[in-house]
């Protein structure tokens, strides 16, 4: 069977015009195409954090302030399984130094301590882990934070791009990851954060480390930030070089962005593209942070496949040390829409010509279309003092409509009191939906109706309203 793999795996990285294209794949571009087919992936944040509510927490508590009372690991893994995830990403270590594996390694005359072996808990979290995914069929990887407040000795509010990590702590770096790589062999994935904090040297030193340890491991080094607004390419991720996978966080690369072949060093380099985001507003588990509507986590999977990367969605167990069944509920959801997308189409109303009232400003970042993109990062918003408004769409021909999702930005102010959906008949509008004080999210159900032009019309509000979404639907 050896020729045939090497045969397909030489066909998913052919270059037409290329030496390359009788070559077999290198153990490194086989675990980057493996590691790409995967396309959606649980990223679990976990750990003293969790307990002290801190997600860059100094890590000044004691190892026993980490204390899950009941501690579940195999039912993270399961529940990535069941909702249809092919990977998973256990924060082994993050900022606050804290280790959720007895770390053996010396640092600084004496046995590594602020880990699990003193806890509230001593359980091998990350042993657990690697053995639950091995017993659901699931990849796991492991995340190892550069940048650590406790035991970086870089004077505070500089590490974040300190450029250089101090002698010691590189050394108890490439110490603890070659630990997790001896103990916890199955892990095939390496995602290492804050690697601006070291410096290009230190960064290759980790990566060659890793590689020499266990060929074919996929190695991401965290860019961090957002899509840019071109391509996608090396140059641009040279902080957080080398690393086998291009990557951001919270918006996520367009179609045609990103290119998994590219030219570098006078050869060709073969990437993945992986966007992480969370299920919550936080990464680590928060007190009254619920997931996200299931429709925006849908819509955000969509984004990130149709930009050729894999999604990598945070699910943060909460201090009981389980995933949240409401976490759990919505993934399901997400699952049943992903293997069929026609369950959640796209509004009538996508990026329809609209106008308002109203505009704050008259800036063009708050104008009526942005109402309609399905991005709740925007907003149509109106001036100071307005105590009613109107957005109206033009849906370019006679729709029927029997749905309404209006998204109200900052709910907690109350602004808007009452207000309508219509329609336009003739020269009259009429409603089809009226409405009083309007909270986060309404899911306005009537009788369907007919007709071209459609508004939300607020009759009155406390202070300028601000909408981040108005949605149309059939019935």
């Amino acid at each position: 069977m050896k020729p045939l793999i090497s045969c397909v795996l030489a066909a998913l990285f052919a270059t037409p015009s290329s030496a390359q294209d009788s070559k077999p794949a290198t153990p490194d571009e086989a675990a980057i195409a493996r590691w790409s087919s995967f396309g959606y992936g649980m990223f679990i944040h976990f750990g003293i954090s969790t307990f002290t509510g801190i997600e860059c927490d100094p890590g000044n508590l004691p190892t026993t302030t980490y204390a899950p009372a009941n501690l579940d690991v195999d039912q993270w893994v399961r529940v990535a399984r069941d909702a249809g995830m092919k990977y998973v990403v256990l924060t082994a270590k993050h900022v606050p130094g804290f280790c959720l594996w007895d770390s053996k390694v010396q640092w600084r005359g004496k046995e590594y301590d602020y880990d699990i072996a003193t806890s509230g808990n001593t359980t091998d979290v990350v042993a657990a882990f690697t053995k639950a995914c091995k017993q659901y069929g699931i990849m796991p990887g492991l995340y190892w934070c550069l940048l650590d407040f406790r035991n970086n000795s870089v004077p505070s509010g500089q590490q974040w791009n300190a450029g250089k990590l101090p002698d010691d702590f590189f050394q108890l770096a490439q110490d603890q990851i070659a630990e997790l790589i001896h103990h916890y062999p199955d892990v095939g994935y390496y995602w290492l954060d804050i690697p601006r904090t070291a410096g290009a040297q230190q960064r290759s030193a980790i990566y060659d480390l890793i590689k020499r340890l266990r060929p074919g491991t996929v190695v991401l080094f965290n860019h961090g930030t957002d899509a840019p607004d071109r391509q996608m390419t090396i140059e641009q991720f040279q902080a957080a070089w080398p690393t086998d996978i291009l990557n951001t966080e919270r918006n996520p690369a367009k179609p045609g962005q990103f290119k998994p072949e590219q030219t570098w060093e006078g050869g060709f380099r073969h990437f993945g593209y992986e966007h992480c985001d969370t299920i919550h507003g936080n990464w680590f588990w928060a007190a009254g942070d619920g997931p996200r509507p299931l429709k925006e986590l849908f819509s955000l999977y969509q984004k990130v496949r149709a930009g050729g990367g894999n999604l990598l969605l945070n699910v943060p167990p909460d201090k009981t040390g389980r995933i949240a069944e409401a976490d759990v509920e919505v993934l399901l959801q997400l699952k049943q829409a992903i293997d069929d997308p026609s369950a959640f189409p796209d509004p009538l109303n996508l990026n329809a010509k609209a106008s308002a009232s109203n505009i704050y400003r008259n800036d063009p970042a708050y104008r009526a279309e942005v109402a309609m993109d399905e991005n709740p990062a925007t907003r149509w918003a109106t001036d100071v003092g307005t105590k009613s408004a109107w957005l109206e769409e033009d849906l370019g021909k006679p729709v029927t409509i029997g749905r309404a999702i209006i998204k109200q930005a900052y709910p907690e102010l109350q602004r808007v009191r009452k207000f309508a959906t219509e329609y336009q008949q003739g020269d009259e509008w009429k409603a089809c939906y009226l409405g009083e004080d309007l909270g986060t999210t309404l899911n306005a159900r009537f009788e369907p109706v007919t007709a071209r032009r459609v508004r939300l019309n607020i009759t009155e509000a406390t202070d300028g309203p601000t909408i981040s979404e108005f949605n149309l639907f059939g019935k």
